[in-house]
């Protein structure tokens, strides 16, 4: 198995889902995988094996039910696209990406979009020396007050376009070290 994209796309009465025997040990693309599961309450991802996904764009795409994701055991350092991941996961105050490595992505736009209820992100989890696509990454998540993208390499970006747009709550955004 090495193509799980949109495997419960749009599975909108889905309740619950256990996942924990899945052998992802050679899957490329989770694209889209749980997209639009509206009413999942919680979702536990921490048997599923990341190591050689490339593609994890809107992954966790409009859950509009899940409070927490806990995605500390995935392995991201072959990722090249997250674009949209979380995007209008309306409901999602608390995400702990602490452990990825983003090394090799190159598109994070709309990354966080529309996460209005997120009011902090660790960003320090995310290296970015090959992303080329920031447009609308915190577009619209209406309680961030502080970004701190210090650590950002901006170097490879070429569009950057609506990247905080909307942000109503922002006060401060650290932007020191970018190129």
């Amino acid at each position: 198995l090495k193509d799980m994209g949109e495997m419960f796309f749009g599975c909108n009465s889905l309740y619950s889902l256990d996942i924990k025997k899945l052998d992802t040990s050679n899957v490329m693309y989770m694209n889209s995988l749980f997209a639009a599961c509206v009413e999942l309450p919680s979702l536990d991802v921490s048997g599923l094996n990341t190591a050689s996904v490339i593609d994890m764009s809107y992954m966790f795409y409009f859950l509009t039910n899940i409070r927490i994701l806990r995605l500390d055991t995935f392995s991201t350092s072959n990722v090249k696209n997250m674009s949209y991941m979380f995007s209008d996961s309306t409901s999602l105050e608390t995400l702990i990406i602490d452990n990825f490595d983003t090394g090799n992505v190159k598109d994070m736009s709309n990354m966080f979009a529309r996460c209005e209820r997120l009011n902090k992100i660790n960003t320090k989890a995310l290296k970015t020396p090959k992303v080329k696509n920031f447009e609308d990454m915190f577009a619209e998540c209406g309680l961030l007050t502080l970004l701190s993208l210090n650590d950002f390499d901006t170097s490879n970006v070429e569009n950057m376009k609506g990247m905080f747009r909307q942000c109503r709550s922002l006060t401060s955004i650290e932007l020191s070290n970018w190129d």
